[in-house]
Parts: structure tokens; sequence; C-alpha cells
């Protein structure tokens, strides 16, 4: 995944690495050993990592959007100028919800074409499992229905009510944000998370098929949690330093 390669790229010059020796293979494998291992792992199995990684963690205010990623590995500059812009290969659908204060993804959905997005958003509140929460939302999450379902589940779901010819919208849920809310300048954390996913982890989904799509996507999620936990444990120790020089460092 570092690397940004195929895997059968990565194992073509696995031979003049050093990892064999680093993790003590007897022998390289083939492209198809390391895709069939990569089977092993559905993405329910994925995703009970990904809360088993945030299991600790308390939110309290969390954000909720979409994003595109490209599904095919082809240049789009090039695909304008072959194609005048007539063909189009599509790009896939990422919703997920973070927490605001520590970055951390709690949930996502991929979707292999572009679609709208509240059909993400109504999969990720039926399955949050964390009750008092508020979620902060654009105007493409103002739905009465996604509003419910989130109350359901003992959140709040906040989105800027659109515009239109009626001095009030209809819902009750949709009539509390009509004023606006204090908080809603922070869902724009929830952009620096897709940017350190797009441009630093997965420019684009490298798998063929649909279902290897969404696990790589789902693998790309849990590494980049485990990272940020292991940002803020080092701070933590690195404050704990500061503080008390006299601690042994072993």
């Amino acid at each position: 995944m570092r690397s940004r390669k195929s895997l059968r790229t990565f194992i073509r010059e696995f031979y003049e690495l050093k990892w064999t020796d680093w993790l003590g293979l007897k022998q390289i494998p083939k492209k198809s050993t390391l895709h069939d291992w990569l089977k092993l792992f559905d993405l329910e199995l994925i995703r009970e990592l990904l809360l088993e990684s945030v299991k600790e963690e308390k939110p309290s205010l969390m954000a909720i959007d979409a994003t595109g990623i490209d599904s095919w590995q082809r240049s789009r500059h090039y695909e304008r100028r072959v194609f005048e812009d007539k063909q189009h290969m599509p790009y896939a659908k990422l919703d997920m919800t973070i927490d605001t204060k520590t970055m951390l993804i709690y949930d996502h959905v991929l979707r292999i074409k572009p679609r709208h997005d509240s059909i993400g958003a109504n999969s990720i509140l039926r399955r949050m499992k964390i009750k008092g929460v508020k979620i902060l939302g654009d105007k493409g999450y103002d739905s009465e229905n996604l509003h419910e379902v989130a109350f359901s589940k003992g959140n709040i779901l906040y989105a800027p009510v659109r515009k239109s010819s009626r001095k009030l919208p209809k819902g009750k849920h949709r009539k509390r944000c009509f004023n606006g809310d204090d908080d809603y300048s922070r869902r724009n954390t929830i952009e620096s998370a897709f940017h350190s996913l797009k441009f630093t982890r997965i420019s684009c989904l490298r798998s063929k098929k649909h279902h290897m799509k969404k696990r790589e996507i789902a693998w790309c999620i849990l590494v980049y949690n485990l990272e940020v936990k292991n940002k803020r444990m080092s701070l933590v120790i690195s404050v704990a330093y500061a503080t008390f020089p006299d601690i042994p460092k072993k």
C-alpha cells in the first residue's frame, strides 16, 4: 500500500528488496498467493477491526461527508484530450463519519458508481452503535428521513436547510436546523481526513473487482486509524518526557 504498486509489480521487485530477510520468508510468494490471502478477509471482518480501533474512544461531535475516488487507473488529463469529454470512467463514491476531535474514522460506505450522499448516510446512520452524538453534515444530508434515522439511534443530525420558497421547512428536525448550529464550522475537519486518504495513501483504487475495491479502501481506512492513534500516543509520550525528564526511557 505504501509503495502504491500493484501486487504483480510489487512481487517482481521483491527479489531486490530486504523484505525476505526482515520477514523471515523461506521463499518469495507469488502474486496469486497474496491475492488469495487478501480474499480471506471479507468486508465484515475488516469493519470489526475498524470498530476495535475506536473501541475506547468516546466521541461527542462527529462529521459525515462524501467524496469521489478514481476507480480506474487511467489519467483524467489524457482522458479529456483523447475522448474530448465524451467518455469518462465512473468514479467510486466514499461516504464516511469521523470524530472531529481525534480525526478517527468510525464507519464508511464505498459505492462503485456515483450515488446521492443520502444513500450512503442512511446505511452509516443505521449501523451506528454510538449514542448521544451530534453529527454534522452539509446540505446534501438535508432530509427528514435521515434525521429520523439518526434520532432513532439516540443521536442528533444537523444539516443546513436548502433554499426554498417556504418560510419554514417541513419536518420538526429540519425546522430545528433552520436557525443554524454553533458547531457547524468544525465539520470541515472531515475534509482534512479525505485529503490524508486520497493524496498520501490511496490516489486511486487499484483492484479490478468491485468486492476487492471495497476491501482495499477498508484496509486503507484501518491503516489510517492506526497511524492516527500511533501519532497521538507518540505525542503523549513526548509530552510526558518533557514534563518529567527523570522517567526512564526504556
